[in-house]
This record gives structure tokens, C-alpha cells and sequence, in this order.
């Protein structure tokens, strides 16, 4: 889940540039550096090590091009980064037990706060999924196995 995002600057830093962005722009517009919609080879993906089910991700958006997403917007980015805050302001209300499937290799999400998320949360069990990338439901049948075992598992306890 994304309890943060991986930044190349500081957080402060990007969402005063978002929020300054924001104020320039009438209309929305994509992240510094951003850009539209376009496939990424599969050496270049960061979401699996799977180039077949690469393949297929590829053509769900080739046949549905109206799903394609480029780069986030300014707004999204400021808005995102808010929230992400928020969660941490309002761990001590999380009542309800929560699962985070980590993906070890992950390149989008930070990874570092999710430790720090179960870490303040007694609510929160965290399972490390080895050799994952950012989208595990799309890796290898190795990967997906500890997924779905791992998943299994925690349901069973509450299953009673």
C-alpha cells in the first residue's frame, strides 16, 4: 500500500514545489518531469519481474486506452502527500486488524514507511514478499504463491 511515496527530494521540499505549482497552473498538469501515457519496455518496468504477465498489463491498456495513466498531476502528488500525513496523525484510531504485503524489490511506494507504519500499530502485521516488485499480484508463480499463502494464513487466524 502506498503509506508514502519514494521522493527524489525531501517531502517538505516536493509538496512546497507541488503546492507552488499548483498556484501557477490554471489547469492541471503533470509532476516535473512528468509525461503522458507510454509503455515501458520490460527491462525498464518497475512493477514485475513477470514479462508475460508484463505483456498482458501492456495490452489490458493498449485495448482500454481510456484506463492509461501518465505521470501523477501537481494536485495529486500535494493531495497524496497530505493524506499519507494523515495516516500517521490518526494511527491510534486504527482498530481494525491490517495486512501490508511488502514487495522487497519495491521502486514506487516507500517501503521504509511501511515498517514505521506497523511499527506504531499493534493493529498492523507486515509480511515481507520475497523478490516482489510493486504490483505482486503480477509477479512470478513463486512470488504469487507467498502471496496467496501468506494472505490465507493471516485471514485464518480472524476466521473463527
Amino acid at each position: 500500500p502506498m503509506i508514502d511515496i519514494r521522493l527524489p527530494a525531501p517531502k517538505w521540499i516536493i509538496f512546497c514545489l507541488a503546492k507552488a505549482l499548483k498556484a501557477y497552473y490554471d489547469t492541471p498538469h503533470y509532476v516535473p518531469l512528468g509525461t503522458p501515457y507510454h509503455e515501458e519496455t520490460f527491462l525498464d518496468n518497475r512493477i514485475t519481474h513477470d514479462e508475460m504477465r508484463y505483456k498482458r498489463y501492456l495490452q489490458a491498456y493498449r485495448d482500454h486506452p481510456q484506463a492509461q495513466l501518465g505521470s501523477p498531476s501537481n494536485e495529486w502528488l500535494r493531495e497524496s502527500l497530505e493524506q499519507t500525513d494523515r495516516l500517521f496523525e490518526n494511527i491510534k484510531k486504527l482498530t481494525t486488524p491490517c495486512l501490508i504485503l511488502q514487495a522487497e524489490d519495491e521502486k514506487i511506494v516507500s517501503n521504509q514507511a511501511q515498517n514505521e507504519f506497523t511499527e506504531a500499530s499493534p493493529q498492523v502485521t507486515l509480511e515481507r514478499i520475497s523478490g516482489a516488485q510493486h504490483q505482486i499480484l503480477l509477479e512470478r508463480d513463486s512470488v504469487r504463491s507467498q502471496v496467496i499463502l501468506k494472505t490465507i494464513t493471516y485471514f485464518e487466524q480472524y476466521a473463527q
